[in-house]
């Protein structure tokens, strides 16, 4: 089941660019019998790398935009320092009221905004900048993985059509994920099965990426707006 499940989220996060890292943590605790922190350390390994690989794949199909995924990344990284600091002074249930509610706002900014915003010029680069630390520390806040957020931000922020958007996401979720798994204190105590997980997501991020080749930009756009409004009403609800 755990195999099964890894390659449905590893499909998410290469069709999506995002969503897939929700899931991981619960999958490995749950359903791989995980300690928390070994599911954290070993979900940031098999999202750091499958994302990275995807990333490298839209880059040759020419979706990815590197300079937008690294100033995003420049203002996202640190923010999401921030953002665990303040996580650690809120609540449980706080932390997952904010959640649904930004997945709810996020999710309808792309189902009503504008459908295509990518001919526009994109803001100014202090904007751009607060836009990606504003996510990040949303991101550190809420302690997910970032693409539910960073996805629709470089549709609104940074100009990308949802095609663009997704592969960049994948670049910037690379670098977070990574860099958070270097730090780490327990990644060296990951069980080995960790690797077998790590084979099915990727496995599901190269499906997700083909799958993506055939489905018009307008309909992945809603399809993702669609996914984050579930997400948000099941959280909601379950809260």
């Amino acid at each position: 089941m755990i195999f099964l499940l890894s390659l449905i989220a590893g499909l998410l996060l290469g069709l999506l660019g995002g969503g897939g890292a929700i899931f991981m943590v619960p999958i490995l605790k749950h359903v791989g019998g995980f300690s928390v922190g070994q599911a954290i350390a070993g979900s940031l390994l098999v999202i750091g790398i499958g994302a990275f690989v995807g990333a490298i794949r839209q880059y040759r199909l020419k979706n990815l935009r590197v300079k937008p995924g690294i100033l995003f990344a420049c203002g996202s990284m640190p923010g999401a320092m921030i953002g665990t600091r303040i996580g650690s002074w809120m609540g449980a249930e706080l932390q997952m009221t904010v959640f649904a509610v930004v997945v709810l706002i996020s999710a309808l900014s792309m189902l009503y905004g504008k459908k295509d915003e990518s001919h526009k010029p994109p803001h100014g680069i202090l904007r751009l900048l607060s836009i990606s630390l504003f996510t990040g520390i949303m991101t550190g806040a809420i302690g997910v993985g970032g693409g539910f957020l960073i996805v629709p931000a470089l549709i609104r922020g940074y100009r990308l059509n949802i095609r663009e958007a997704s592969a960049t996401s994948l670049l910037v979720i690379s670098l977070s994920a990574l860099s958070g798994m270097i730090s780490h204190p327990d990644i060296l105590n990951v069980p080995q099965v960790i690797y077998t997980v790590l084979l099915f997501v990727l496995a599901g991020v190269m499906t997700g990426i083909q799958i993506s080749k055939f489905i018009p930009a307008s309909s992945l756009q809603k399809g993702f707006a669609w996914f984050l409004l579930g997400l948000g009403f099941v959280l909601v609800i379950g809260g």
